[in-house]
Parts: C-alpha cells; structure tokens; sequence
C-alpha cells in the first residue's frame, strides 16, 4: 500500500542567529523557543562538522525534557506546529513545503475565482456527477447557487472596499477644510 504526506500548513520562520525567531524576545536575551547552544563537551569556538560553523552561532530546541532537544544551524527553518517548535535542515524543508500565498477574494480575479469555486463544487453531493457531468438531481444540485453566491460576496466585498477607500478621502477632506478655517 501507497501513502502520500498530507498537504498541512505550518507557521515557519528561518533561523540564522539569537532573536530571529518571533517568540524569542530581544536579541541580546536567550530566546525563549531557540535558545543558546550549550553542551560540557563542546567548546564554543570548536567547528561544527555539519554546517562549518562555530557552535557560538548554533541554538538549542528543548524537545521534551530539558536534557532531550536539537541543535538549530545558522540556515534551519523553526516550525511551529501542534506538537511544539522543531528545526528542520533547509533542504529538506524546502522539498517538503513551499510557500502559502494569501488569497484575498476582494482582489482576486475572476477566473481565480471561478477555477477555485470549480475546485470547491466539484461534484453533485447526490449523484456525484463531476462538474462536466450531467447532474440527474437538478432541483438537489447547489453548484450553480454556490457559484453565484460566491461571485455576489466578491462583487460586495469590492463595494465595501471601495466605500471605505472614500469614507477615509472624505474624512481627509473635512479635516483639511477645519484646519483651513481654524488657522
């Protein structure tokens, strides 16, 4: 039997020195989730036969206990995920994820927006007919509502946009014209 990785999002930040990571706090303190790379074997200034760096310039992740964790090099990515933070090495970062890019349904094109509601009604729940098939349920079939619905919030969205873009030039205006009368 087959498996494939299940697609998941996950908030990642790439590592290269103390404070790059957003919960660790200022730069100058030990970080709360990277923190300063200590071990009673391991002089600071040896070199790491890994990544060719100082182990002044590596963080520690605690996994579990204190005494269990992993060292971060310059260049891993820190994923925050259910299971806590853990580094993982670039590369295989890079194979495993690519970046997530927002989607704004008010700003969005309209064919994006008709590929993706495609995508989303794919089949009729009923007959389960894909979408170039003929439903056999027409009175049960809600694609073509939903696709509409969807093009309706669109269109709504960019009028409220457009309605708050004039609200804050008014509102400009009217500030102006009191400063010019007060002055």
């Amino acid at each position: 039997m087959k498996y494939r990785e299940r697609q998941v999002e996950v908030d990642a930040i790439q590592w290269f020195k103390n404070g790059d990571h957003p919960g660790d706090g200022p730069a100058d303190l030990e970080g709360r989730v990277v923190r300063y790379f200590r071990h009673p074997y391991v002089s600071g200034t040896d070199v790491h036969s890994e990544c060719e760096r100082t182990w002044h310039d590596h963080g520690w992740i605690d996994v579990g206990a204190p005494t269990n964790g992993k060292t971060v090099c310059p260049g891993d990515w820190i994923i925050s995920g259910a299971g806590g933070d853990y580094a993982l090495k670039s590369e295989l970062f890079e194979a495993m994820y690519e970046a997530v890019e927002p989607w704004n349904l008010v700003t969005a094109e309209r064919d994006d927006i008709k590929a993706i509601t495609k995508k989303w009604l794919q089949v009729c729940v009923p007959c389960d007919a894909g979408v170039s098939g003929t439903c056999t349920h027409p009175a049960e079939d809600y694609r073509p509502v939903i696709a509409a619905l969807v093009e309706e919030l669109r269109l709504t969205l960019q009028y409220l946009e457009a309605v708050q873009h004039y609200r804050r030039l008014a509102e400009d205006q009217v500030i102006e014209l009191i400063n010019r009368t007060t002055s």
